[in-house]
């Protein structure tokens, strides 16, 4: 049981948690099983009493679940299961309500294929307002913005309308940001990585790769620019004019710029100035 699924889930949960997923095991849309709700009860008594979470041998608590019944086995670990599958379920949902944005682009693809037109227009709105106030990392900000513009696309289609629609080209223009600036982010980490770990990685990017990008209207973002420079400072650290123009370019880093993704940039020239140092 110590080392069941369930038991290791049950065993991460807060306290303001554990009500929210009574809560949810209660509502008969996720479950209409009063046993799954007993036996998260009889667990939620037992391991919010002890200081160390251990769980009761799984015959106690099938003996408290069925009073007088020779223990079950099979019967026993399908309700666990059960239990399981819903916590993980909850688990899910929550993530999903803490990150808006997931559900508000659900919404907008319900309402587009129900042709809800006014529920389109303000949830695409509330999308567009959510993503102009800043604080979600750029490459979150890129992916939004090409999946708005796909949903954007999805609907002109639907609608059959014959004019001239642009958001067809926003979405190849968005997705290219987002590949642009995560190929470049995956290859500074594992470069950096490779140079503190003295391990390889088969980092496949080319020098022609790299002029593609700078040519690219991608190239102009500021974001991709200051993830230039780290590559190139981090693939040939002698030369030291890479970690100059890096500097530069950390001025015109937008003031929005999450907290996120400048701990990340920040902590690239902090470990490359630690190896030059030492």
């Amino acid at each position: 049981m110590k080392s069941s699924k369930l038991f290791l889930l049950l065993s991460t949960l807060q306290e303001a948690e554990w009500m929210r997923l009574e809560s949810f095991l209660l509502s008969p849309y996720f479950n209409t099983d009063s046993e799954v709700t007993q036996l998260f009860r009889l667990l939620a008594t037992h391991l919010q009493k002890h200081p160390i979470p251990a769980p009761p041998a799984k015959e106690e608590l099938a003996q408290q679940l069925w009073p007088g019944q020779a223990y079950d086995a099979k019967n026993f670990t399908y309700l666990l299961s059960r239990l399981s599958k819903l916590s993980e379920h909850f688990l899910a949902i929550e993530k999903l309500d803490a990150h808006g944005m997931e559900l508000a682009f659900a919404k907008l693809e319900i309402f587009s294929e129900r042709n809800l037109d006014k529920h389109y227009r303000s949830t695409k709105r509330e999308i567009e307002r959510q993503l102009e106030n800043g604080g979600e990392r750029f490459l979150g900000i890129y992916k939004s913005r090409a999946r708005l513009a796909e949903i954007d696309d999805q609907n002109y289609i639907r609608q059959k309308r014959r004019v001239h629609d642009i958001s067809i080209q926003q979405a190849a223009f968005y997705l290219d940001y987002s590949y642009y600036l995560q190929r470049l982010h995956q290859a500074c980490s594992m470069l950096d990585r490779q140079l503190i770990l003295q391990v390889d990685y088969n980092i496949t990017i080319s020098d022609s790769w790299i002029a593609q990008v700078q040519e690219h209207l991608a190239g102009q973002e500021a974001i991709i620019q200051i993830y230039l420079s780290i590559f190139k400072m981090l693939r040939n650290e002698k030369e030291t004019k890479h970690f100059s123009t890096f500097k530069k370019r950390l001025a015109n880093l937008p003031r929005d710029a999450s907290a996120q993704d400048l701990a990340e940039i920040y902590q690239f020239g902090i470990n490359y100035c630690a190896r030059k140092i030492r």
